[in-house]
């Protein structure tokens, strides 16, 4: 994080020599120069924080169209369907001025400026050797200035001490435990306070946009109100009983304090120039009505099957008592077949109250399960398209000259012996290739057959060096069998 230590560190210092300019002191002007550096990051971060929370804002407004977009879709689970499904809410989204980075680009920016921020006010409270005549520089800040940083105070209190210390380094600071406690425990309440403030603004907030459907998001929301008390915790624990210099309690009081007034004039903001919608409002109603009455649904269920479980263990023990006291068979053998229909029964009853209960769950194991499926057989289907490809490019890659040669040769043979054989010449003929040309046939011929000289075929000469002849060519079979 060194590389945001250097600018937070430059505004620290430059803020230190803008009031030293004005006539303040040196060493005091690090204690004002620290509550000014928090407002000016935090304004550097303002428009970032508000399109961040503009673009929650505009989500949650899309909500009923994107429930009504999924509720489409539901039973499609093809690769194309879920295209379409994405483009559509992308065309959506656009439509409404939405931008998923407006959401992403500014935690993601203030995060890092946060840990800089805090880090280099931990480093420069906390040095490694505060009883050391020189210091080494932090950031922008050269050595100098680090040490005249220590010596700041604020109500007579150093920026480096905190409750924690030893007696020792309490004497070199020139101060008590008891003096340090009484200046500290207010700000570690103050920090509780407005910690505790925001996270319950920031609960009340979310209620209001909660989406019921959405298990992930009833999570998160359940978890934020361990996260409130763990939030609340820290800065008494950390403040009283860590090393929490005091420099970095007034860094938690100033920059909680404009947290908790950011978030709620933002959202006033928010309220006027991008309200909620109607359609969502009736959205987030019908969605909370619905999902109130399944588990109403749910636990009546319960309490019928733990009712009529009462009864047949009731009747069950009775056939048990017949079953171990009567005499008579039939009798013993009526009230088995009874207890036996009985606990098929409860089981029964079990395994529907089951599904009741379970319903949402069940319902998206079987989406999953016939995604899987669709998801599966696409995937067979690629398979096999590549595979295919894949035989038809080694086929051309065996033969791409004579293959096509042959099929232009077969092709032309073919057209020839349809234009040459008359139309009433038997089958069986025809396949014996003892056909007698007509006329016509024989003007015909030369056109369908290879140029070939119309006198046999001659021997082929002795050629190269081992005097080896190529294999006699096959005669001619058309004109000559004319002639003859």
């Amino acid at each position: 994080m060194e590389f945001i230590e250097y600018p937070v560190s430059g505004v620290l210092k430059l803020w230190h020599l803008v009031l030293t300019a004005v006539g303040m002191s040196d060493i005091p002007a690090w204690t004002l120069s620290i509550a000014l550096l928090v407002v000016t990051v935090r304004l550097i971060l303002l428009p970032f924080a508000y399109r961040a929370y503009r673009s929650t804002r505009v989500l949650v407004n899309l909500r009923p169209a994107m429930a009504a977009l999924d509720a489409e879709y539901a039973d499609r689970f093809t690769s194309a369907d879920r295209k379409e499904l994405l483009a559509k809410r992308r065309e959506l989204q656009k439509a409404e001025g939405y931008r998923v980075r407006d959401g992403c680009v500014p935690a993601l920016i203030q995060l890092p400026i946060f840990i800089g921020l805090y880090r280099f006010l931990l480093q420069v409270a906390r040095p490694q050797d505060l009883e050391a005549a020189s210091h080494s520089g932090i950031g922008a800040l050269n050595s100098t200035e680090v040490s005249d940083f220590l010596q700041a105070e604020i109500f007579g209190i150093p920026l480096t001490a905190y409750v924690a210390m030893s007696d020792e380094r309490f004497d070199f600071l020139g101060t008590t435990g008891s003096e340090v406690l009484r200046f500290a425990l207010p700000l570690c309440i103050a920090a509780a306070i407005f910690t505790s403030a925001n996270m319950a603004y920031s609960i009340y907030r979310n209620w209001m946009t909660l989406d019921e459907n959405n298990a992930t998001a009833r999570v998160i929301f359940r978890m934020m109100f361990v996260l409130t008390g763990i939030a609340v915790s820290v800065p008494l624990l950390f403040g009283l009983l860590g090393p929490a210099p005091v420099a970095i309690l007034c860094y938690w009081v100033m920059n909680n304090l404009w947290t908790m007034v950011q978030n709620v004039s933002l959202h006033v903001v928010l309220d006027r120039q991008v309200p909620y919608t109607e359609e969502f409002r009736t959205h987030r109603r019908a969605v909370g009505e619905g999902r109130k009455a399944r588990r109403g649904e749910a636990k009546e269920a319960q309490a019928g099957l733990e009712r009529r479980a009462a009864s047949r263990d009731a009747r069950i023990s009775e056939l048990d008592y017949t079953m171990n006291h009567s005499a008579l068979e039939e009798v013993r053998q009526g009230a088995a077949a009874e207890r036996d229909a009985l606990l098929k029964e409860h089981a029964d009853d079990k395994e529907s109250v089951a599904q009741v209960v379970n319903r949402e769950k069940l319902e998206k194991k079987k989406r999953k399960a016939r995604q899987k499926e669709v998801m599966q057989a696409e995937r067979a289907i690629r398979a096999k398209r590549r595979a295919e490809q894949k035989a038809a490019k080694a086929a051309g890659a065996e033969g791409p000259e004579s293959a096509p040669t042959e099929e232009t040769t077969e092709d032309t043979t073919t057209e020839a012996a349809g234009a040459a054989i008359p139309e009433d010449t038997p089958t069986e003929e025809i396949a014996e290739g003892v056909v007698e040309e007509t006329p016509a046939a024989d003007q015909q011929a030369p056109t369908a057959e290879p140029a070939e000289t119309t006198a046999p075929a001659e021997p082929a000469e002795p050629s190269g060096p081992s005097g080896r002849s190529e294999p006699d060519e096959k005669p001619y079979r058309g004109r000559h069998r004319l002639a003859e």
